[in-house]
C-alpha cells in the first residue's frame, strides 16, 4: 500500500511541474506577440477600432482593415474612404480573433513598408489626402 501511495504522490507532483511549465511557457510565447501578429489574422475582414483623433480625443473608426505595415494599417471604412492609422495612435481593436500570426514571419517587404515609406509614396504620387494631427489640425 506504501508503495501505491509514493506513486500516486510522483505522478500528482509529476502533473502539477508540467502544468506549471505549461502556464510558463504560454506566457513567455505571449510576450513575444506585437500588435502585428494581432493583426495579420483580420486582414481583408472587418474591425472597429478606438484611435486617437483631433485635439486628443478617442475616435472610433469601422471598416475592413485592408493593409497592414510594422508600423500603420490601412482601413478601408464604407463609401469608398480609406484611412491610413499610425499604430501608435491606436487606443483597442475590437473582436480580434484568438488567433495570431507567428511573430516575425511578416516577410522581409513587409518589414520594410514603415509609415515613412507608405507616406513618401502618397507624396511621390501626388496623391489626394486629407491629414487629421493630434492636436486637432
Amino acid at each position: 500500500m506504501r508503495w501505491e501511495d509514493l506513486f500516486a504522490d510522483l505522478e500528482l507532483q509529476w502533473e502539477a511541474n508540467e502544468a506549471a511549465e505549461l502556464a510558463d511557457r504560454s506566457r513567455r510565447e505571449a510576450a513575444y506577440l506585437r500588435l502585428i501578429d494581432r493583426l495579420r489574422p483580420v486582414v481583408g475582414h472587418p474591425a472597429r477600432c478606438r484611435v486617437l483623433g483631433g485635439q486628443l480625443t478617442p475616435q472610433t473608426l469601422h471598416g475592413t482593415l485592408s493593409a497592414l505595415g510594422v508600423d500603420w494599417f490601412l482601413l478601408a471604412e464604407p463609401g469608398a474612404t480609406e484611412v491610413l492609422v499610425p499604430m501608435r495612435s491606436l487606443l483597442a481593436v475590437e473582436n480580434l480573433p484568438v488567433v495570431s500570426a507567428q511573430p516575425g514571419h511578416e516577410g522581409p517587404l513587409a518589414a520594410k513598408l514603415d509609415l515613412r515609406y507608405v507616406l513618401r509614396g502618397l507624396v511621390r504620387d501626388r496623391s489626394a489626402c486629407t491629414l487629421l494631427l493630434v492636436d486637432g489640425t
